[in-house]
């Protein structure tokens, strides 16, 4: 597999946290109090690259302890939240006519995905956010060295194991570890799909769609962004045999590259998906790999409030995207509750936990509420591709602890950026930033939506993506943005227009001028 290598900025992003009470000082003095900007960020981490991105390109790095930029992480890498905190570059002051010398603490929460990113905004609902203060897990700890620029924090965040993240959080009543988390409204969301996208069965427990179909968000699609299916090893070596790749066979290594690349066809992953099809041996009578030997199957998919589900859901599913008078016939995906022995389908709350259930099903290795009874279950599953050049690359085939999966083609086409540029393959859809309007009486204040516009145009723009080293995302074409004009790549030739139930739809080929 190629892999993407990151630059220092975009090693930056990936390891930004999420903070409250932060800014170019040590959190033992800093308040939100003191910061002209203070946006709260909440729902999918797609875009977390590029927040870190924009943090950089608009923040004064500065020399001193009250002028840098200082990045906080919740203690796991910034996995579930992250914060950054500087002063503003003059030119950016200017450009937005913000105060002199403004301060800005952007706040990033994406623990629980991208459901967070699109109720709680539309509501005004407060949510947990990390609360950077000196008794944070026993106080925040600088881990970068001594006056380095940026600054970074390790911040833990310890909660209570009774603590249940979801719907209602932060309604009176609601229990945190003193000094750990501060429940505040959210400025904007971001999800992978859009807003309208979130009803059942993209709904976690507790969370009800408003009544206004959201009508008090203002919405941005931002990106394309590509999701494949993954299989365990013993799957792919078997897909690799009965499709007859060069080289391959039963006795021969294992053969991971792009060229050697098995395929499945739309309308297995879907019928497996569905919970017809819970048998390997229902998909192929001749199938002999180890899990196919007895048919042993696994489905790893996401929870409900998932962006990645929700894509899912409507590619093979057509979930939402049907409707009982006009359209009728959407079909619904197995869920924890149909497994048995020799077959286990498990809900993830998120990616790397969708990665390990994967790993679990290959090894025999009890994993969330599988269990596979000391039995190696071919797997599926699906994840976006940016895993290909995350941090940590994903899926990795050598050293001490192998991946034991990797993605597939959909009906013979790889998933790859190019793929989906040319419109060949189709399994991605337009990730979202959206905030309220103003006449939802929690809009963003005229300082913050300045910013916000900032980062909503910084988001999408293809040279962001390319300096971020973002993987598996290309931008959205717009009149002025073409795919086929130099220097806008990597920018989709189509678009779903906001909308996850439409087909893509290319635009026009102007890379030869007519005669």
């Amino acid at each position: 597999m190629k892999v993407t290598k990151f630059s220092a900025l975009a090693a930056l992003m990936l390891m930004a946290p999420v903070a409250q009470q932060a800014f170019a000082l040590p959190p033992t003095t800093a308040l939100n109090s003191t910061n002209d900007v203070v946006i709260n960020l909440s729902g999918s981490s797609a875009l977390q690259p590029v927040i870190g991105q924009f943090v950089t390109s608009v923040c004064n790095p500065g020399t001193g302890p009250a002028d840098r930029l200082d990045v906080y992480l919740d203690g796991t890498a910034g996995a579930s939240w992250r914060s950054y905190s500087c002063n503003l570059k003059a030119s950016v002051i200017t450009a937005n006519g913000l105060p002199p010398n403004a301060k800005m603490l952007l706040n990033n929460r994406n623990k629980g995905g991208s459901v967070w990113g699109v109720i709680p905004v539309n509501a005004g609902d407060p949510v947990a956010y990390m609360n950077i203060n000196p008794t944070n897990g026993g106080g925040c700890v600088e881990i970068s060295p001594a006056g380095a620029l940026p600054g970074t924090w390790n911040c833990p965040v310890v909660i209570p194991a009774t603590t249940n993240f979801v719907a209602g959080e932060c309604a009176p009543g609601a229990v945190f570890a003193p000094g750990n988390v501060v429940c505040q409204r959210s400025t904007a969301g971001i999800s992978d799909v859009e807003p309208k996208m979130f009803i059942a069965p993209n709904l976690p427990l507790g969370f009800t769609p408003p009544l206004d179909n959201y009508a008090k968000l203002t919405q941005f699609s931002e990106n394309g962004v590509i999701f494949g299916i993954l299989v365990t090893e013993n799957l792919y070596r078997e897909l690799q045999i009965a499709q007859k790749v060069p080289g391959v066979t039963p006795i021969s290594p294992m053969d991971w590259t792009p060229a050697s690349q098995p395929s499945m066809k739309k309308t297995e992953v879907a019928s497996i998906l569905k919970g017809d099809l819970q048998n390997w041996l229902d998909v192929n009578k001749a199938w002999t790999s180890t899990g196919a030997t007895t048919g042993a199957m696994a489905v790893c998919r996401r929870t409900p409030g998932s962006g990645t589900q929700a894509g899912a859901n409507a590619y093979f599913m057509e979930n939402m995207c049907r409707t009982a008078s006009l359209r009728p016939g959407s079909l619904s995906m197995v869920t924890s509750g149909f497994s048995f022995p020799g077959y286990q389908v498990v809900e993830n709350s998120a990616t790397g936990n969708l990665l390990t259930c994967m790993n679990s099903a290959f090894t025999a290795t009890n994993f969330g509420t599988a269990d596979f009874l000391g039995t190696s279950h071919d797997a599926i599953g699906f994840a976006g591709i940016d895993i290909l050049g995350g941090n940590p690359v994903r899926p990795v085939h050598t050293g001490a602890t192998p991946d034991h999966f990797d993605f597939v083609k959909l009906d013979g086409v790889a998933p790859t950026v190019a793929n989906a540029i040319s419109g060949d393959y189709t399994f991605w859809y337009e990730n979202t930033l959206q905030w309220p309007i103003a006449a939802s009486g929690f809009g963003p204040n005229a300082n913050n939506l300045a910013m916000l516009n900032q980062l909503q145009q910084t988001a999408a723009n293809p040279a962001t993506i390319v300096s971020a080293g973002l993987p598996g995302v290309a931008a959205l074409p717009t009149p002025t943005r073409l795919w086929d004009t130099v220097g806008n790549f990597p920018t989709m030739r189509g678009t779903r227009n906001g909308n996850s139930c439409q087909d893509v739809i290319l635009t026009k080929d102007n890379s030869i001028s007519p005669p």
